[in-house]
Parts: structure tokens; C-alpha cells; sequence
């Protein structure tokens, strides 16, 4: 458990010291209060049990010197108005600490979603080729929750009711101290005996169930993800069977979560009522005077009476913490992965602006300098001793066979991968994280794979921008370039408002590539790079595409992967890559005149 405590506050303490301790401050105070309250029970009921020998008592002459003399019916009534005024104001200080540590709590998983997310945008394109989506959903989503609602608040809680139940065991220690030794005796003989054991399975069950939350993610993102190819491929039960499998581990496994919760205190139950039963019977076999010892079995009838329903939640809600470890611990590993770069917390996040200034200047080339790079666990170098100059203006093509290195070529240029040696230089300047955002800003992109937000056609163009922030005209110019704005105009119903649906699914294959050309477009990017951007356009759209970039940006360094020679046959340089390396280079006709490789690309593509 103090590792657990230990893990919270690392992760509480950036959510802010003082609001942590002011919710620890209220708990104890309703613990104060409450103990105040129970405790006041005891001159009510001495009172109405013999009000002569109360008054002769130390805690009689205390009360009387304090609300002054009367009659024994006026002792009685202040007595008893001012501990039921006392369990009333416990009750509500009660319903507002708990409102508090709610609060709390769940701002604990807002702050750690938010940190977490940005943790792992802050890591190498190369941690994501790594690592399953579903894994990061689930910690962002589940873990992350799971930690606040099943760890934080618990053992806020859990704090609170401790505390309650030892001021009031410091109550009865004053009534009846023997009670106390015996009962002392008793929790450490249970908790070794019948807890240890529990809590040992609880923690394994723990683990299971992180396993199967796992698994279960995993499953469900690749049943929605390919939920087309599973619809028309008809394997719909192969698919809802996986899942099923999945959710019957978990729902196994969390089935055992009350249980664990429900033993000890079932068992705990039966030895305080137990207890106190084997307490009365043998203060009365002694000889005891019942009717003295009544005032001190009221109160302690009482406490165990408050005692038992704080003491059955503290059970459940240790069993609650033992069996969300696993998702502290996932949580925690997260955290310990150090972010490949070391962002400086004093420059404000990227934010892509049109017309911003605050890019990186160039005004001659971009240079590769012997570069190479290796994915991780593999055999061979996928660039290998690239040496490469791309001047300002250019419109520059690599072209090749599949598995070539052209992706990770652009992949390197945009600083989603980094060298595993040479460097990449803008005049002359290497490019580096501290640099990379500068470089972004100047930058125009349109990956293979597309990605549209569940969002209108507009704000899908201005990429990144609140709604109040798309610059209309900007969209305009931009879709008008990539040859979107008439099928947006006049195909869809609300125009630029229209919403595209999950991934774009309402539009086709073309028109999304089309809008995310505009996308790149839409912040005036001084080089454009396209990877593959029209693959998906039929000759005559794609042709217009190329037309118009041509005219409209023509001081544009346009950098692109093509397949479909073309596409490119304009451009001022084509590289004909090749195992990692570019084998030739020159403008369309050259090539063709001159490489033979060059020639049979083009023959295949007829």
C-alpha cells in the first residue's frame, strides 16, 4: 500500500500541493467533527440512564458548569439538541468533503490525461511504429481514468474513514480501555490470517484484469478499425467471437473484485458485533450493575454502530485499490519512458498560423549529408549513405520501385525519423529538435495514409484551428488549388460546413485526398511535400492538380514520391531510387534517353 501512496502523489503532486492539502484539511476536520458528534452521545445517554449519577460525574460537573443548572429535563434536552446538532453538521461537513475529494480526484484524471498526452506527442515518430494505438487509448482513456476513480479517490476516502475510526477508537479507549487492547489484538490477528491471504489474490486478479482490459482495447480497435474489410468479407463472427473471448476473460476476472471486497468484511462484521456480545455476557456473569454499565454499552453500540459501515467501505475500497494497481503501474511505466526529445517547457506549444513569420529562414538548398538510417530490429539500412542537394524552387520527384526508401527518405525530411548517421542540413543549418517546429511552420504535408477529423470539410482544410479561427477565404483558395472546391460546393449539402464523418468515410478516396492537399496548402507553405498525393485522382483531376500548383505556387519547393510517372514529368529532377540509395538523376527526357531502368518504369505504367 505505500508504494501505491508513494506512485499516487507522484502523480497527484503536479495537479498542485496546496489543493492536495486542502482536501486533506477538510477530511480531517469531518473526522474531528463526526468523532465530536459521537462522542457527545455519551452525556445524553448517562443522563436518561440515571441523571443523579451523572451529575455527580467528572464529565456531569463538566457539562453543568458549561450550560449551567437546571432541571433535569433541561440537562437532557441540551444534552441531547446539542449532539443531535452536532451529528447534523458532521453529516453535511461530511456531504462536502466528499463532494471535494470527487472534485479532486477527477481533476487528477483530467491534469494526467492532458500530461500523458502530450508525453507521448512529444516522442519519436519511430516510438509510434512500435507500439498498438489500442495500448495508448487504453492508458489515456481507461488507466488514466481507472487511477483517479479506482486508486486517488479510494484512498482519499480511505484516509478519511481511518482517521474517523481511530478518533473514535481513542473515544472508547477513554469509556472502556479494555475493549480497545482486546479489540487491537483481534484486527492484527485477522489481518494476518485472513487479509495477507486476500490481498495476495486480489493483486494477481489485478493483474488479470489489466491483461484483459488490454486484450479486450486490442480486439475492438481492430474490429471498428477494419470494420469495412469485416463487413464485406462476411467475417463478422469470426470478429465478434475475438471480442466475446475478450470480454469473457475480463468479466471473469472483475466478477472476483466484490468478492474480494465482501470477505473480510462479512468476517469483520461478525467480530465486532461478536465482540461486543461476548462483552455484555461476560461483564453480566461477572456481576456487573447493568444499569451502570448501560450508558457505556449505548455509546460503544454507537460507535461500533458508525464504526461498522466506514470500516465495510475501507475493506471495499482497499479491495478497489489492490485490483486497479495494475493500471497505476501502466500508468507509472508510462511516465518513467523518457520523451525522446527534451521539449523546452518555455516555448509555447506549435501552433500552425497562416502567414506566420516565425519559420525557419532559407533561401538556397536543402542538403543530405551521407545519411543513413535503420529501423529498429532490422537487418539492413533502409537509406543508406544518402548524399543529396535540393535547391530552393525545385520541384523535385524520387521515383523507384516499391520498398525503395522514398517514404523514409521524406519521412527523415520532415523529421518524423531521425539519422542513425550523416545529418540533415537548411543552408547549411543542421536540422534539430530545437529547430524542427521552425522547420514545420514552413512546411506543407500529404502523407500516403490520409487522416480527416469527424469534423466539417472546412476545419479539416485549416487543420489545427478552432472553428472561430478558419480563415474562409484561405479554405476557399486553397480547396480552389487542389480542386475540392467544386465537388465541395456543389456535392455536398452544407457546402464547407458538412461534416465528412470518422476518417472522411462520406467522401471518397479522391476527394479526401484532395481535401488533405488543401490542408497542406491552406497555411502557405514554402515547401510542399506529397507522398503519393494523387494516387487516388483519375488522370484528368490529377492533372488539373498539377496545373494549378504549378501556376499558383510557383516560388514553391514542391517535393514529392511518386509512382505514376506522370504525375511528375515536369519536374526539374527526378531520383530514381533503389535498395536505399538513388541510383540516377535527371529531368524526364534525359532520363528516358539515357536509363533503361528509368524506361521500363515508364513502360509498365502503359
Amino acid at each position: 500500500m505505500l508504494s501505491v501512496l508513494n506512485d499516487l502523489y507522484r502523480i497527484v503532486r503536479p495537479s498542485g500541493l496546496k489543493r492536495l492539502v486542502a482536501v486533506l484539511a477538510v477530511t480531517f476536520l469531518q473526522a474531528v467533527v463526526q468523532t465530536v458528534a459521537v462522542f457527545s452521545l455519551m452525556p445524553f445517554l448517562s443522563a436518561v440512564a440515571d441523571v443523579a449519577a451523572f451529575r455527580r460525574s467528572f464529565v456531569g460537573r463538566s457539562f453543568v458548569g458549561l450550560v449551567g443548572e437546571g432541571s433535569d429535563n433541561r440537562l437532557m434536552l441540551i444534552a441531547g439538541s446539542a449532539s443531535l446538532a452536532l451529528l447534523v453538521f458532521g453529516n453535511l461537513l461530511s456531504l462536502f468533503a466528499e463532494h471535494h475529494r470527487n472534485r479532486y480526484a477527477f481533476t487528477i484524471a483530467q491534469d494526467l490525461r492532458t500530461s500523458l498526452t502530450a508525453q507521448i506527442l512529444a516522442r519519436r515518430y519511430s516510438y509510434f511504429l512500435g507500439v498498438n494505438s489500442s495500448v495508448l487509448l487504453k492508458h489515456l482513456m481507461d488507466d488514466a481514468g481507472r487511477v483517479a476513480s479506482e486508486i486517488a479517490l479510494p484512498a482519499l476516502d480511505l484516509a478519511s474513514r481511518t482517521l474517523v475510526v481511530l478518533l473514535m477508537a481513542v473515544s472508547v479507549l477513554f469509556v472502556e480501555p479494555s475493549v480497545i487492547v482486546v479489540g487491537a489484538v483481534v484486527v492484527l490477528l485477522f489481518n494476518l490470517f485472513v487479509m495477507k491471504p486476500i490481498r495476495k489474490r486480489a493483486l494477481a486478479n489485478s493483474n488479470t484484469i489489466m491483461l484483459g482490459f488490454r486484450r479486450l482495447h486490442f480486439e475492438l480497435f481492430q474490429t471498428l478499425g477494419g470494420v469495412k474489410q469485416v463487413i464485406a468479407s462476411d467475417r463478422k463472427d469470426y470478429f465478434v467471437n475475438r471480442v466475446s473471448q475478450a470480454s469473457e476473460q475480463l468479466t471473469r476476472a472483475m466478477a472476483r473484485v466484490p468478492l474480494y471486497a465482501a470477505m473480510p468484511r462479512s468476517g469483520f462484521e461478525v467480530l465486532v458485533f461478536g465482540g461486543m456480545i461476548v462483552w455484555v455476557l461476560s461483564a453480566i456473569m461477572s456481576g456487573e450493575n447493568l444499569t451502570a454499565l448501560m450508558p457505556r454499552i449505548g455509546f460503544i453500540a454507537i460507535v461500533a454502530y458508525r464504526m461498522m459501515p466506514s470500516l465495510q467501505i475501507m475493506f471495499a475500497q482497499a479491495a478497489m485499490i489492490n485490483s486497479a494497481q495494475q493500471a497505476l503501474a501502466e500508468v507509472m511505466a508510462l511516465i518513467a519512458e523518457q520523451p525522446a526529445f527534451s521539449a523546452d517547457p518555455a516555448r509555447p506549444a506549435d501552433v500552425l498560423v497562416p502567414g506566420h513569420a516565425d519559420r525557419l529562414g532559407w533561401s538556397r538548398h536543402i542538403r543530405f549529408e551521407n545519411v543513413v538510417f535503420r529501423y529498429d530490429g532490422a537487418d539492413e539500412p533502409a537509406i543508406r549513405h544518402l548524399d543529396l542537394t535540393i535547391a530552393k524552387g525545385q520541384r523535385v520527384a524520387f521515383v523507384g520501385s516499391t520498398g525503395s526508401g522514398k517514404s523514409t527518405l521524406i519521412d527523415l525530411l520532415i523529421g518524423l525519423l531521425t539519422p542513425t548517421s550523416g545529418r540533415i542540413l537548411i543552408d547549411d543549418v543542421p536540422l534539430t529538435y530545437d529547430n524542427m517546429h521552425l522547420w514545420r511552420q514552413a512546411m506543407g504535408y500529404v502523407p500516403q495514409e490520409l487522416f480527416l477529423l469527424d469534423s466539417s470539410i472546412a476545419e479539416n482544410v485549416a487543420f489545427g484551428c478552432e472553428a472561430d479561427e478558419v480563415d474562409r477565404a484561405r479554405v476557399l483558395r486553397a480547396a480552389e488549388i487542389a480542386q475540392a472546391r467544386d465537388f465541395v460546393e456543389t456535392g455536398q449539402a452544407e457546402g464547407f460546413d458538412t461534416v465528412v464523418g470518422e476518417r472522411g468515410v462520406r467522401l471518397s478516396g479522391g476527394q479526401r485526398q484532395r481535401l488533405a492537399l488543401a490542408r497542406a496548402l491552406y497555411f502557405e507553405p514554402n515547401v510542399l511535400i506529397l507522398d503519393e498525393a494523387t494516387s487516388a485522382l483519375d488522370p484528368v483531376t490529377e492533372r488539373k492538380v498539377t496545373e494549378a500548383l504549378r501556376r499558383d505556387s510557383a516560388d514553391m519547393t514542391v517535393i514529392t514520391v511518386a509512382h505514376r510517372i506522370g504525375t511528375v514529368r515536369d519536374y526539374d529532377v527526378i531520383h530514381y531510387m533503389e535498395h536505399g540509395r538513388i541510383l540516377f538523376s535527371g529531368d524526364y527526357d534525359s532520363l528516358i534517353a539515357t536509363q533503361e531502368r528509368f524506361r521500363g518504369l515508364v513502360s509498365n505504367q502503359h
